[in-house]
Protein backbone atom coordinates (compact mmCIF):
# COMPACT_ATOMS: atom_id res chain seq x y z
CA UNK A 1 0.00 0.00 0.00
CA UNK A 2 2.61 2.24 1.09
CA UNK A 3 4.50 2.71 -3.12
CA UNK A 4 0.42 4.27 -3.87
CA UNK A 5 0.01 6.76 -1.24
CA UNK A 6 -0.66 10.01 -3.09
CA UNK A 7 -1.01 11.97 0.72
CA UNK A 8 -0.85 10.97 4.60
CA UNK A 9 -3.06 13.05 7.58
CA UNK A 10 -1.98 12.99 10.59
CA UNK A 11 -5.06 13.99 12.66
CA UNK A 12 -4.99 12.64 15.91
CA UNK A 13 -3.28 12.51 19.52
CA UNK A 14 0.45 14.43 19.28
CA UNK A 15 2.47 12.63 15.80
CA UNK A 16 6.07 14.29 16.91
CA UNK A 17 5.87 12.81 20.80
CA UNK A 18 4.25 9.94 19.30
CA UNK A 19 7.74 6.70 17.99
CA UNK A 20 4.83 5.50 15.51
CA UNK A 21 5.38 8.74 13.65
CA UNK A 22 9.27 7.73 13.06
CA UNK A 23 8.18 4.04 12.00
CA UNK A 24 5.93 5.27 9.53
CA UNK A 25 7.90 7.92 8.01
CA UNK A 26 10.96 5.64 7.82
CA UNK A 27 8.60 2.83 6.39
CA UNK A 28 6.74 5.12 3.60
CA UNK A 29 9.56 7.76 2.51
CA UNK A 30 11.61 4.72 1.58
CA UNK A 31 9.53 3.26 -0.78
CA UNK A 32 7.55 6.51 -1.72
CA UNK A 33 9.30 9.63 -0.95
CA UNK A 34 7.11 12.45 -2.81
CA UNK A 35 4.21 11.62 -1.13
CA UNK A 36 2.46 14.86 0.87
CA UNK A 37 2.47 14.61 4.59
CA UNK A 38 -0.58 16.75 6.35
CA UNK A 39 0.24 16.91 9.94
CA UNK A 40 -1.74 18.41 13.12
CA UNK A 41 0.21 19.41 15.62
CA UNK A 42 -0.16 20.95 19.66
CA UNK A 43 3.47 22.34 19.13
CA UNK A 44 3.88 21.39 22.66
CA UNK A 45 7.00 19.96 22.18
CA UNK A 46 11.13 20.89 21.43
CA UNK A 47 11.95 21.00 17.63
CA UNK A 48 14.81 18.60 18.02
CA UNK A 49 17.49 16.72 15.78
CA UNK A 50 15.80 13.80 15.92
CA UNK A 51 12.52 15.66 14.50
CA UNK A 52 14.06 17.39 11.92
CA UNK A 53 15.93 14.10 10.59
CA UNK A 54 12.32 13.02 9.67
CA UNK A 55 11.07 15.87 8.20
CA UNK A 56 13.87 16.13 5.56
CA UNK A 57 12.77 12.65 4.45
CA UNK A 58 9.42 13.69 3.49
CA UNK A 59 7.96 16.47 1.24
CA UNK A 60 5.31 17.99 3.78
CA UNK A 61 2.01 19.49 2.37
CA UNK A 62 0.98 21.50 5.66
CA UNK A 63 1.32 21.56 9.57
CA UNK A 64 -1.13 22.23 11.24
CA UNK A 65 -0.83 23.98 14.45
CA UNK A 66 -3.96 23.73 17.12
CA UNK A 67 -3.35 26.76 19.27
CA UNK A 68 -6.23 28.38 21.28
CA UNK A 69 -5.04 31.49 23.10
CA UNK A 70 -1.74 33.35 22.87
CA UNK A 71 -2.55 34.48 26.64
CA UNK A 72 -0.75 32.40 28.65
CA UNK A 73 -3.48 32.04 31.57
CA UNK A 74 -5.89 31.66 29.00
CA UNK A 75 -4.01 29.24 27.20
CA UNK A 76 -3.42 27.12 29.97
CA UNK A 77 -6.87 27.22 30.98
CA UNK A 78 -8.47 25.45 28.04
CA UNK A 79 -5.27 23.27 27.03
CA UNK A 80 -4.41 22.31 30.95
CA UNK A 81 -1.39 21.91 32.00
CA UNK A 82 0.07 23.15 28.43
CA UNK A 83 2.46 25.80 28.65
CA UNK A 84 2.42 28.67 25.99
CA UNK A 85 5.63 29.65 25.81
CA UNK A 86 7.07 26.10 24.91
CA UNK A 87 4.46 26.55 21.87
CA UNK A 88 5.91 29.81 20.49
CA UNK A 89 9.62 29.04 20.93
CA UNK A 90 8.52 25.84 18.92
CA UNK A 91 7.04 27.59 16.01
CA UNK A 92 9.84 29.96 15.83
CA UNK A 93 12.21 27.00 15.39
CA UNK A 94 9.95 25.61 12.87
CA UNK A 95 9.63 28.82 10.90
CA UNK A 96 13.44 29.03 10.95
CA UNK A 97 13.76 25.21 9.79
CA UNK A 98 11.74 26.15 7.41
CA UNK A 99 13.18 28.89 5.65
CA UNK A 100 16.39 26.86 5.89
CA UNK A 101 14.57 23.95 4.12
CA UNK A 102 13.39 26.26 1.46
CA UNK A 103 17.05 27.38 0.68
CA UNK A 104 17.99 23.41 0.30
CA UNK A 105 15.13 23.25 -2.37
CA UNK A 106 13.02 21.36 0.16
CA UNK A 107 9.45 21.78 0.37
CA UNK A 108 7.92 24.24 2.87
CA UNK A 109 6.33 23.34 5.92
CA UNK A 110 3.33 25.82 5.04
CA UNK A 111 2.71 25.76 8.64
CA UNK A 112 -1.93 26.82 9.39
CA UNK A 113 -2.47 28.29 12.61
CA UNK A 114 -6.00 26.20 13.34
CA UNK A 115 -7.75 28.87 16.38
CA UNK A 116 -10.81 26.96 18.06
CA UNK A 117 -12.91 29.86 18.89
CA UNK A 118 -14.88 29.73 22.31
CA UNK A 119 -16.08 31.57 25.03
CA UNK A 120 -12.87 32.26 26.79
CA UNK A 121 -11.08 33.53 23.91
CA UNK A 122 -13.74 34.62 21.21
CA UNK A 123 -12.00 38.37 22.19
CA UNK A 124 -8.36 37.03 20.68
CA UNK A 125 -9.07 36.97 16.93
CA UNK A 126 -7.88 40.21 16.14
CA UNK A 127 -4.56 39.52 18.10
CA UNK A 128 -4.60 35.97 16.52
CA UNK A 129 -4.35 37.15 13.05
CA UNK A 130 -2.30 40.07 13.09
CA UNK A 131 0.44 37.42 14.89
CA UNK A 132 -0.28 35.20 11.99
CA UNK A 133 0.13 37.98 9.77
CA UNK A 134 3.31 38.75 11.32
CA UNK A 135 5.02 35.15 11.17
CA UNK A 136 3.39 34.17 8.03
CA UNK A 137 1.25 31.79 9.32
CA UNK A 138 -2.17 31.06 7.35
CA UNK A 139 -4.94 31.57 9.77
CA UNK A 140 -7.54 28.99 9.88
CA UNK A 141 -10.19 30.93 12.63
CA UNK A 142 -13.23 27.95 13.69
CA UNK A 143 -15.85 28.47 15.30
CA UNK A 144 -16.25 25.02 18.12
CA UNK A 145 -19.30 23.75 18.30
CA UNK A 146 -18.30 20.66 20.41
CA UNK A 147 -18.64 19.90 23.04
CA UNK A 148 -21.33 21.77 23.51
CA UNK A 149 -20.59 23.22 26.74
CA UNK A 150 -17.47 25.23 25.12
CA UNK A 151 -19.53 27.00 21.79
CA UNK A 152 -20.44 30.52 21.11
CA UNK A 153 -23.58 28.85 19.87
CA UNK A 154 -25.10 28.21 23.49
CA UNK A 155 -25.22 32.06 23.89
CA UNK A 156 -28.17 34.04 24.75
CA UNK A 157 -29.16 36.21 21.89
CA UNK A 158 -27.79 39.30 23.38
CA UNK A 159 -24.59 37.80 23.84
CA UNK A 160 -23.89 35.98 20.57
CA UNK A 161 -25.08 39.63 19.35
CA UNK A 162 -22.27 41.22 21.13
CA UNK A 163 -19.46 38.64 19.68
CA UNK A 164 -20.79 39.30 15.99
CA UNK A 165 -20.59 43.02 16.44
CA UNK A 166 -16.65 42.55 17.89
CA UNK A 167 -15.87 40.54 14.82
CA UNK A 168 -17.20 43.08 12.78
CA UNK A 169 -15.52 45.79 14.02
CA UNK A 170 -12.15 44.89 11.95
CA UNK A 171 -11.06 44.96 8.60
CA UNK A 172 -12.90 43.48 6.19
CA UNK A 173 -9.81 41.44 5.44
CA UNK A 174 -10.26 40.16 9.04
CA UNK A 175 -13.66 40.05 8.74
CA UNK A 176 -13.79 37.33 5.52
CA UNK A 177 -10.86 35.39 7.51
CA UNK A 178 -13.04 35.03 10.50
CA UNK A 179 -16.47 33.87 8.35
CA UNK A 180 -16.45 30.56 9.70
CA UNK A 181 -17.03 32.35 13.08
CA UNK A 182 -19.68 34.79 12.03
CA UNK A 183 -21.63 33.04 9.88
CA UNK A 184 -23.01 30.52 12.06
CA UNK A 185 -23.84 32.73 14.78
CA UNK A 186 -25.90 34.75 12.64
CA UNK A 187 -27.71 31.75 11.33
CA UNK A 188 -28.06 30.99 14.86
CA UNK A 189 -30.33 34.35 15.43
CA UNK A 190 -33.43 35.26 15.07
CA UNK A 191 -35.11 36.04 11.13
CA UNK A 192 -35.18 39.90 11.99
CA UNK A 193 -31.27 39.67 13.24
CA UNK A 194 -30.18 37.51 10.01
CA UNK A 195 -31.74 39.95 7.86
CA UNK A 196 -30.04 43.02 9.36
CA UNK A 197 -26.26 41.35 9.14
CA UNK A 198 -26.49 39.60 5.92
CA UNK A 199 -25.80 42.52 3.96
CA UNK A 200 -23.40 43.59 6.04
CA UNK A 201 -21.20 40.62 5.81
CA UNK A 202 -22.08 40.39 2.03
CA UNK A 203 -20.55 43.97 1.67
CA UNK A 204 -17.65 43.35 3.83
CA UNK A 205 -16.60 40.14 1.65
CA UNK A 206 -17.07 41.97 -1.70
CA UNK A 207 -15.07 44.85 0.37
CA UNK A 208 -12.18 41.99 1.46
CA UNK A 209 -12.01 40.77 -2.19
CA UNK A 210 -11.53 44.20 -3.57
CA UNK A 211 -8.40 44.42 -1.41
CA UNK A 212 -7.01 41.18 -1.88
CA UNK A 213 -6.75 42.13 -5.43
CA UNK A 214 -5.16 45.48 -4.56
CA UNK A 215 -2.71 43.68 -2.38
CA UNK A 216 -2.05 40.71 -5.13
CA UNK A 217 -1.44 43.06 -7.86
Amino acid sequence: MFPYLKEIDMLSGEPFLQEDTFKLIDEVSSVNPLCQWNITTNMHWKLTNRIKENLEKIEVKSIVASIDSLIPEVYNKIRSPGNLKVVLRTIDAMLAYEEDRITRGKSPLNINMNFLVQPDNWKEVPEVLDFCDEKGILPFISLCYEPVEHSLLLFEREEKIQVVDFLLGMDSVKVSLSMRVIKPLIFSLPEIDRAYYLPIITKMMNESYRDKLKINF
